[in-house]
């Protein structure tokens, strides 16, 4: 269904955690984690058109987040975005992450607990999602995911970190159904709350 999309892993996304990392986890005596999945302020959208507005990756890793780019071109990915919107609503994209972050510490003997037994309070807020273009100049899709980690030791902000991920397959766009699309996210998300957990399992 896809082909290999190793230019945006390679560009984009290759780094788990940004340069302005608050801390890593290193050092930290983790003995129980509350976790709580937030996805509120999640945003699916379709980056095709606004990929070429930049001259660099990592310019462009910049302006997903803070939505500065040209209005022509994002109201033509809005409406490339619009097939998908039904799926995209119906994806429970926090239940997978919070279930693949939970059975993964589970299963390394990481305890999880209430926030009032637990040493340290980890929390993931779902950023934006969906479809992005796999190169400046190229015309397939893949799947992106870009989390916020923050886990705090009592009122202290330890860890402050995005994730950002990318599925391996892409595909033109003509050829992603919304089907296509539900099962390749539960697949990107289900890796990401997997990454999550180990970040911690394996600090």
């Amino acid at each position: 269904m896809f082909a290999t999309a190793a230019a945006v892993g390679a560009l984009v996304f290759a780094q788990s955690a940004c340069a302005d990392d608050l801390e890593t986890l290193q050092a930290i005596p983790i003995a129980a984690v509350d976790l709580s999945v937030d996805d509120s302020d999640s945003h699916f959208m379709v980056v095709y058109e606004r990929m070429g507005e930049t001259a660099t990756a990592a310019v462009f890793a910049g302006i997903i987040g803070a939505g500065i780019n040209s209005a022509i071109n994002a109201d033509q990915d809005a409406d490339l975005a619009k097939p998908y919107l039904e799926a995209a609503n119906a994806l429970p994209l926090r239940d997978i992450i919070e279930s693949s972050i939970r059975s993964t510490l589970e299963a390394k003997g990481m305890e999880l607990a209430d926030a009032a037994e637990a040493s340290h309070l980890l929390r993931v807020e779902i950023k934006d999602w969906g479809l992005l273009r796999n190169s400046f100049d190229g015309t397939q899709l893949t799947t992106f995911l870009k989390l916020h980690l923050i886990m705090k030791d009592g009122k202290e902000r330890v860890w402050d970190v995005y994730q950002k991920e990318v599925g391996k397959q892409a595909e033109n766009i003509e050829n992603i159904t919304p089907e296509s699309l539900s099962a390749a996210m539960e697949k990107l998300a289900a890796k990401s709350g997997k990454r999550v957990a180990y970040e911690i399992i394996y600090r």
